[in-house]
């Protein structure tokens, strides 16, 4: 029973996930301003939802995506999906990332 709970959970996770990530970028003929205080926030924001380490260590509080300037700003957006990508936990949620040498058995 736990397990059929476990894979539901799971699954409705990635199944968000992929959804937030699939979002058309907004303005695509615009170039990124990675300088930008909303490409900032956008980064903040991506690392604090796939990161519990991350979030503890940063104090981030509220959603970890501002849905509104995801679907209409493209900095936030850009920098929203840098930071997903940048800040993905390799091992789980909250644990240290894999180092690129090693082995796990």
């Amino acid at each position: 029973m736990l397990g059929k709970k476990l894979l539901f959970a799971t699954t409705v996770f990635a199944a968000a996930t992929l959804a937030a990530c699939s979002m058309p970028r907004p303005n695509p003929d615009q170039p990124t301003d990675k300088d930008s205080p909303m490409y900032e926030q956008g980064y903040r924001d991506g690392c604090a939802a796939v990161n519990a380490r991350y979030r503890a260590e940063s104090g981030h509080e509220g959603p970890a995506q501002d849905e509104k300037l995801y679907a209409t700003d493209h900095n936030y957006h850009d920098g929203w999906d840098g930071g997903f990508r940048k800040c993905e936990d390799k091992v789980n949620q909250g644990g240290l990332p894999i180092p690129g040498n090693s082995v796990i058995m």
